[in-house]
């Protein structure tokens, strides 16, 4: 009776893998947590805004040269904190902390992190890991389910399940391991492709690694971590280096962007880091910016993209709404330009300024179905009709404001104001998000 008991539940413990299923991310919930965790961060710091614009810039560039093709469109966030770290969350957000801009003195070994980080993006390791982690989930039950083992079994029932326990959390870690070293390959192969240098991305890996302890740990424990050893790291990077082989990694990139390393976040290492030749560059444009010369400078240097948007900034504290507009003409065919959130938000500012309300609202009314909008477009849209007394678009302006914000409630709220019209095309539209992304992150909660 006792074989046959036993018989059941080990036929019983086979078949539970086949009644357990994976569950996968939706494109709507990956945005959703990005969106979130997005939102929870604090916001760039004014001064940092030109280097974030910039990182998205060469970022979407990078895309283009690489064919990459993303669900959702970039965004780049600025963490003005001391840790030395990047990383990226579902829906195509890409954050990196201030600390680690410090310790890299290079433009190629931050775009070289930033790389690593936009490859965790196109290879959907967010998603990956969801599913990996429900598969574990599922695994978690079978052992829950196997512990009758131990009695059935006593001693080799236990020992098999601790070695099982063993073995589903090792998995966990090795398979995010595993994704860091196919994150690294294809910054190697982004970098290459886009004119920065690829071995830069080694020498950055150094640079990070004296920074942590975990690389003191003896090899074995490495396991147990959920990134690798940054001398396992460099040993796969030179790997894949000799793979593609070294002439197609590139010299230093030649759009040499002199106001990031000037930056108050230029290297904490001394200057003699930098070639004589950019230093001179460096030098160039501080004395520039001390006589007030910054567009003199940009005629020499227009493909700097930050010295571009501290011209901009100028202008718009100085409110030079017509003068802004002829440089925006000397750029509109320059397409990475057109998507920077800084670019679009000077624009609709000096449009605000210059237009009439009724001209700035033509202008700008299709923004309401835009998901990826700037939240300064909506606030001044929001104001045009506000001003126009256009009571309806008022709150469905303010409604997709709230909805960038991750703000879902408050935008439901505007949306069922007794002064919305349920029935307008625009007010349907942003409606049916607004609920849609409510319920779905009701879900995840």
């Amino acid at each position: 009776m006792l074989v046959h008991f036993r018989t059941i539940i080990i036929l019983c413990l086979l078949q539970l893998p086949y009644t357990l299923h994976s569950k996968s991310l939706t494109m709507m919930e990956e945005r959703i947590i990005g969106e979130s965790l997005y939102n929870q961060t604090p916001r760039t710091e004014p001064s940092l805004l030109p280097i974030e614009n910039f990182f998205l810039y060469e970022l979407n560039r990078i895309c283009y040269e690489g064919d990459i093709v993303l669900d959702y469109p970039l965004t780049v966030r600025i963490i003005d904190s001391p840790q030395i770290n990047a990383f990226a969350t579902a829906g195509s957000f890409i954050f990196i902390y201030t600390g680690i801009l410090k310790v890299l003195p290079d433009v190629s070994e931050i775009m070289g992190v930033l790389c690593h980080e936009l490859t965790h993006t196109q290879e959907h390791h967010i998603r990956r890991m969801f599913e990996h982690h429900s598969d574990l989930n599922n695994q978690k039950m079978i052992l829950l389910a196997a512990l009758p083992l131990i009695i059935l079994f006593p001693g080799g029932g236990e020992m098999l399940y601790g070695m099982a326990v063993d073995q589903t959390y090792l998995q966990q870690q090795l398979f995010s391991q595993q994704m860091e070293f196919e994150a690294d390959a294809g910054a190697i192969k982004l970098l290459s492709k886009s004119g920065y240098d690829a071995s830069k991305l080694e020498s950055a890996f150094e640079t990070i690694g004296r920074y942590e302890s975990l690389d003191n740990l003896p090899q074995y424990f490495s396991y147990y971590l959920t990134h690798p050893l940054t001398r396992d790291r460099i040993s796969r990077i030179r790997s894949q280096q000799e793979a593609i082989g070294f002439s197609m990694i590139s010299v230093f990139r030649p759009q040499f962007d002199y106001t990031l390393l000037e930056s108050e976040l230029h290297s904490i290492y001394d200057t003699t880091y930098y070639s004589f030749e950019q230093q001179l560059v460096i030098n160039q444009y501080r004395d520039a910016k001390s006589a007030q010369q910054v567009s003199e400078l940009l005629e020499i240097y227009p493909q700097s993209i930050t010295i571009r948007m501290k011209l901009w900034n100028a202008l718009r504290f100085e409110k030079q709404w017509d003068k802004l507009k002829e440089y925006d003409l000397k750029y509109a065919s320059d397409a990475f330009w057109n998507k920077l959130p800084l670019v679009i938000e000077a624009r609709a500012e000096a449009d605000f300024h210059t237009l009439s309300t009724r001209d700035f609202i033509r202008k700008y009314q299709n923004t309401l179905l835009d998901s990826y909008a700037c939240d300064n477009v909506l606030k001044y849209l929001a104001q045009a009709y506000q001003q126009e007394k256009i009571v309806n678009y008022y709150h469905v302006a303010q409604a997709r404001y709230f909805l960038k914000q991750g703000d879902y409630k408050q935008a439901l709220k505007e949306l069922k104001s007794n002064d919305v019209d349920t029935t307008n095309f625009y007010t349907e539209a942003v409606l049916k998000e607004a609920e849609m992304k409510s319920k779905i992150l009701k879900t995840m909660l």
